[in-house]
């Protein structure tokens, strides 16, 4: 089935991310048929809501007619017809894996406050999901089917969605008073601390009952697709993680990032309450700007034509644009506040009675689409993959930056990306090495949105002021752009000044006003931009505190700051605005916390890494080099680098006594054995490493 936006989208050529699960399924907010409803096509669907007070703003619903007709899909410019490397061969388990996989998720599943574990497992090309504790475990296995008219199947060949994600469907809980009355305070904290009052509406979390997971299998199962996707992955409850807000899960809150677009190309006054992700971003403003289509890779690895990026997982978000003028903005900002709650800025800006005055935000919003549900983000739910996935269109696993921690396979070390903003004055000494950091970070194959903008309307020239003129600020998609926040510190004339800003949503203000107050460049056609500062406010007190909302009002005069600017130039009519985060945020219940590191520690696995979420597990490889007859060469090295292991313990467990050899420097070791066995089993173990066992069938 194709919902009918999605007919729409696919009649003038635009690409429409729809996915499409084979599997027995429950009333979760997928749409089934099929075989009695047992076996069927299931995608995703929206779920019209009424307004609440909109503020002036008029509902448009996802079935809302669009008129297409401005939209010019061209021929593709660039048609590569590549296919999507699959993953390195070291992700996810094996079948020695197997052993520790299933230790490690049983204590996981320990903890009450565990939602699930994943792996890919790739010896069977299955991807396994468990819930539950052991006495009522739940598991799901699944597999990716044949691509098929642009969309990949997930084949549920065991398990139901609902036993594990009883609630997938993002379009619920959109309104801000409906989820204050959702939710329950157990324990009855108090977070008076925080700002909060004693009996304070805000302070409380949603029941199990009413926990939702957006699009869990596409989430997950793409995280498997990077050369450094973890071996395992795991998910607590929404309010478990022990701190004030928090970002990174699976759940609606913490995935449910801000959107809307507001200028020339949009639709004005409209609350939309379509379905969209973060991967739809990208294509979308290339599409109000009318850019040429090109050939390239849509998701799931398919070749697809009418793309807007060389590889695109998103779709354009249509529904949202003015076809009645046919306008074209001549110049976009893209603005990403981290961390922003869509439920808490719509409340602000929707509501006839907000809790703060936000007129520059409140002007974008009335004159534009705000998406009620928000835009849903990748997984895990971090600042990190959230801002490369705004500036790609790509999920994280596609793009390669998989959280804002995680494990370098081939360095065998930590990569943290934001080490680009973080570790600024190195940098700036050193630019070369923020290139190659990038390149390590970005998938080569994804291309981002300063590099798409040039693509379509040419590198800028500074003598003839033709082509596209880029600015990306405070951002980790930089490069390609003609303005970045590195090469404006090392410019050298405001350097000094400049890093006496202490805040890098101050730091970034003064790059806009000195890039907008400079007549020998012009007004950027595209500028992307970040502001931080909720992100902090979020997780030190929650996404609807009185600290998120006093940073909202700083939010608001820094829009109302470039409101000034751009009408300075004389171009601020001729400008649209799109308003993003990276993820939501969810407020935590301090008396119920989850603990499984602690958990994973006692089990007694070897790992690599444990951060956000993400578990790399540090195994041996074991294999039999030489079957001598009377002696078995065996070679054990490191399951994720290849490289030997010194020192390993190999012993053979179906000899009649006791065999055992020790490994040299090369990995080599040779056990005797008896020529008269047809099988050998030998353990290798290591006291850095998980042990392995191999059954040798004799030839």
């Amino acid at each position: 089935m194709i919902s009918q936006l999605a007919v729409k989208s696919r009649v003038v050529g635009l690409w429409v991310s729809s996915l499409f699960i084979f599997c027995s399924c429950d009333s979760n907010g997928y749409k089934a048929t099929g075989n009695g409803g047992d076996i069927g096509t299931v995608q995703r669907v929206d779920s019209g809501r009424s307004g609440n007070g909109d503020a002036g703003l008029q509902d448009a619903g996802a079935n809302a007619a669009n008129d297409m007709s401005c939209l010019r899909v061209r021929p593709a410019l660039r048609p590569t017809g590549r296919v999507l490397r699959m993953p390195e061969q070291r992700v996810g388990i094996d079948g020695f894996e197997e052993p520790h996989w299933r230790r490690i998720s049983d204590a996981i599943l320990e903890d009450p406050e565990a939602l699930f574990v994943a792996t890919y497992h790739r010896e069977t090309d299955r991807y396994v999901i468990r819930s539950g504790p052991i006495d009522s475990r739940h598991e799901l296995i699944l597999k990716r089917g044949q691509v098929n008219a642009g969309a990949q199947p997930i084949l549920v060949e065991s398990g139901r969605i609902g036993d594990v994600f009883p609630n997938v469907n993002p379009m619920v809980l959109g309104d801000y008073e409906q989820l204050l009355q959702s939710f329950v305070n157990p324990n009855e904290i108090a977070l008076q601390d925080l700002g909060y009052a004693a009996d304070d509406r805000r302070v409380g979390f949603l029941p199990r009952a009413l926990e939702v997971y957006p699009y869990p299998l596409l989430r997950i199962m793409t995280l498997f697709d990077s050369d450094d996707a973890p071996d395992l992955v795991y998910g607590v409850r929404p309010y478990a993680s022990g701190v004030a807000g928090v970002h990174g899960g699976l759940d609606l809150l913490q995935s449910r990032a801000t959107l809307i677009l507001s200028g020339p190309g949009f639709k004005s006054s409209a609350v939309l309450d379509s379905d969209a992700t973060l991967v739809d971003i990208a294509p979308t403003v290339l599409a109000a700007f009318d850019a040429p289509t090109t050939g390239g890779q849509g998701p799931w690895a398919s070749y697809a034509d009418g793309l807007y990026l060389t590889w695109q997982d998103g779709r354009v978000l249509s529904e949202a644009l003015d076809e009645s003028t046919c306008a074209r903005p001549d110049h976009l900002f893209l603005i990403l506040f981290d961390g922003l709650l869509a439920t808490e800025i719509n409340r602000q800006l929707l509501s006839d009675v907000p809790d703060v005055d936000l007129p520059h935000l409140r002007r974008l919003a009335q004159g534009g689409v705000v998406y009620r549900h928000g835009a849903i983000s990748g997984f895990p739910s971090y600042s990190a993959p959230g801002h490369v996935t705004v500036g790609t269109g790509l999920w994280p696993g596609h793009h390669g930056v998989l959280s804002n921690q995680f494990y370098g396979r081939d360095e065998q070390r930590a990569i943290t990306p934001f080490d680009l903003l973080d570790n600024l004055p190195y940098f700036i000494q050193n630019p070369s090495e923020a290139l190659t950091l990038y390149d390590r970070l970005v998938t080569p194959e994804a291309e981002n949105l300063a590099q798409a903008m040039h693509r379509a309307f040419g590198e800028y020239d500074q003598e003839t002021r033709t082509g596209a003129y880029v600015a990306v600020i405070n951002e980790l998609t930089f490069k390609g752009a003609d303005f970045t926040t590195l090469g404006f510190f090392g410019g050298g004339g405001v350097q000094k000044k400049l890093f006496e800003y202490r805040a890098a949503d101050a730091i970034a203000m003064t790059q806009i006003e000195v890039l907008l107050e400079d007549r020998q460049v012009p007004v950027p056609k595209f500028l992307q931009m970040s502001l931080l500062a909720t992100d902090a406010a979020g997780e030190d007190a929650g996404p609807h505190s009185p600290l998120l909302r006093t940073n909202l009002v700083d939010i608001d005069e820094r829009i109302g700051q470039i409101f000034d600017l751009l009408d300075a130039r004389g171009v601020l009519e001729q400008t649209a605005f799109v308003l993003t985060s990276d993820h939501g945020m969810a407020l935590q219940d301090r008396t119920r916390r989850a603990t499984v590191p602690a958990r994973i520690r006692a089990a007694g696995v070897q790992t690599s890494m444990i951060s956000g979420g993400l578990i790399y597990l540090k195994g041996l490889a074991l294999e039999v080099m030489e079957d001598g007859g009377d002696f078995l060469r065996l070679g054990v090295s490191d399951a994720s680098t290849g490289a030997p292991i010194n020192a390993a313990e190999m012993v053979c467990l179906s000899c009649d006594r006791p065999v055992q050899q020790t490994s040299d420097q090369n990995g080599y070791g040779d056990l005797i054995v008896s020529p008269m066995v047809d099988e050998v089993v030998i353990k290798a173990s290591h006291s850095r490493y998980n042990s392995v066992i191999l059954r040798h069938r004799r030839p």
